[in-house]
C-alpha cells in the first residue's frame, strides 16, 4: 500500500480516500454534536429544507441514530456564544475559538471597493446598539420592506457586509433566525483583541484544516478556508502536516500527523450514512471527484425535466466509499426516497444494504419513518 521512494511516502488513492473519511468520522458515533463540530471546524449553511438544513445533515451523519435535530442546534447556538458565522464565498459557521484566525480574511473583505457608505454602516450599528440582546433581520429592515432569499434590501446588504468584516457578529439564532449583535457584546475580549502574526495564523489554519480533511492538497485547504493558494501552501508548510504522494494525483498532498501514523494501518470501519450536498465531504465538488471518485451534481435549481438524479440528492456512504445516491424528501412524517441510483460497478446487494441502513438512521434522527418511492432506473 505504501512506497517510501521519493520525497515522502506514496500511498494509493484508495488509502487516501479512507484517510479522508477517517478524519471526518474520527470522534466516533458516541461523540456529541459539539465535539463533532469542533473536529470538522467548519459547517456550510444553506436554507433549503427538502430533507433538513445542511448543517444538521452534516452533523447528524456523524452522530448516532439516537441523536436528533435539537442536539445539533443546541450545540451550535446554546445561548452563550460558542460559534460565529461568516459569509466567505459561502455562508459557514465556525468555532468561536477560531475567531482570531479569520482576521486577515475579514480585513480582505473590508477592503473590497463596494463597501457601504460610512453613514449607512453607522445607522445599522446604532440600531443594533439600541438592542442589548441583538436584533434579527426583521428589526434591521424597514417596516414593510422585508426581503427574502437573495433579494436583499439595502439595509440587509449593509448588515451582511458588516458581519463579513467583523463590525457585527452572528453568534446566536432564535428559532433559526440569525441574531445580529456587536462583537464586544458576544466575543470574549481575549479573542476579540487577540493579535496573531500572519505566520502563526496560517500555521493554525493549516493544522486545523489538515486535521479535519485528513489528507489535502494546497488547493483543497484553500477552498476549505477561503485562502489563496499561496497562503494555503504556506499554511501547510508551517503546520505539522506531513507531505505524501498519492498515486494518480497530479498535485502534492499532505496528511495530518495522526493520519501519518496510520498510513500502513488497515482502513477503519465506517458507518453507512446519507451525505448532504453541502457536507464537508462533498461541498468541494472537485475534491469529491478526486478523493472519492464521486461526481456529485446539485440540481435543486434546475428545471425538473433537465435533472439527472433529482431535486435534493444525498450521497450514500457505505463500506468506506460512495456507492451511489438517492433523491430524498422529508414529507408527511416520512423520509421518502424518490429515486435511487447506484454508482457504476457497485453490486446491487451492496448498494441496497447501504441505502437501507443509511436511510433508516437518518429517518430515526429526523423522527420520521423511512419510505421508498417509485423505482428509478440506475444512472
Amino acid at each position: 500500500m505504501i512506497s517510501t521512494q521519493g520525497p515522502g511516502p506514496e500511498i494509493t488513492a484508495e488509502r487516501a480516500r479512507s484517510l479522508a473519511l477517517e478524519a471526518q468520522f474520527a470522534p466516533g458515533e458516541r461523540a456529541g454534536a459539539a465535539e463533532v463540530f469542533h473536529r470538522l471546524g467548519v459547517l456550510q449553511l444553506d436554507p433549503l429544507r427538502r430533507v433538513d438544513r445542511a448543517h444538521r445533515l452534516t452533523l447528524l451523519s456523524r452522530l448516532p441514530s439516537s441523536a436528533g435535530i435539537h442536539t445539533v442546534d443546541s450545540a451550535l447556538w446554546p445561548g452563550p456564544a460558542v460559534t460565529f458565522e461568516l459569509l466567505n464565498g459561502v455562508a459557514c459557521v465556525y468555532p468561536l475559538a477560531h475567531w482570531p484566525l479569520f482576521a486577515p480574511i475579514r480585513a480582505r473583505l473590508a477592503a473590497r471597493p463596494n463597501a457601504p457608505e460610512a453613514a449607512e454602516a453607522a445607522e445599522i450599528l446604532a440600531l443594533v446598539a439600541e438592542h442589548p440582546a441583538g436584533v434579527t433581520i426583521g428589526v434591521l429592515e424597514h417596516e414593510g420592506r422585508r426581503t427574502a432569499g437573495w433579494e436583499w434590501s439595502r439595509r440587509k446588504w449593509v448588515a451582511e457586509f458588516l458581519v463579513r468584516t467583523g463590525a457585527l457578529v452572528v453568534t446566536h439564532r432564535i428559532e433559526g433566525q440569525r441574531v445580529f449583535d456587536l462583537p464586544e457584546r458576544r466575543i470574549p475580549a481575549e479573542l476579540l483583541h487577540a493579535e496573531l502574526s500572519p505566520e502563526a495564523t496560517l500555521a493554525s489554519l493549516g493544522g486545523l484544516g489538515i486535521a479535519s480533511l485528513g489528507i489535502a492538497t494546497a488547493r483543497d485547504l484553500a477552498r476549505h478556508y477561503g485562502l489563496s493558494r499561496v497562503e494555503a501552501v504556506r499554511a501547510l508548510e508551517l503546520s505539522a502536516a506531513v507531505p505524501v504522494r498519492v498515486a494518480g494525483w497530479a498535485d502534492p498532498a499532505w496528511v495530518s500527523p495522526a493520519a501519518a501514523e496510520r498510513l500502513a494501518a488497515p482502513a477503519a470501519a465506517l458507518p453507512s450514512r446519507l451525505i448532504g450536498p453541502f457536507d464537508s465531504l462533498l461541498r468541494d465538488r472537485d475534491r469529491a471527484r478526486r478523493v472519492f471518485s464521486f461526481d456529485y451534481l446539485f440540481e435543486a435549481y434546475k428545471p425538473a425535466e433537465t435533472r439527472v438524479y433529482g431535486h435534493y440528492v444525498l450521497g450514500v456512504l457505505h463500506g468506506g466509499r460512495f456507492v451511489g445516491r438517492v433523491d430524498a424528501q422529508r414529507t408527511g412524517g416520512e423520509l421518502l426516497l424518490r429515486g435511487e441510483f447506484p454508482e457504476a460497478g457497485i453490486p446491487a446487494r451492496s448498494f441496497a444494504a447501504g441505502v437501507d441502513r443509511a436511510s433508516r438512521t437518518l429517518a430515526r434522527q429526523l423522527r420520521v419513518a423511512p419510505a421508498r418511492g417509485p423505482a428509478s432506473p440506475a444512472a
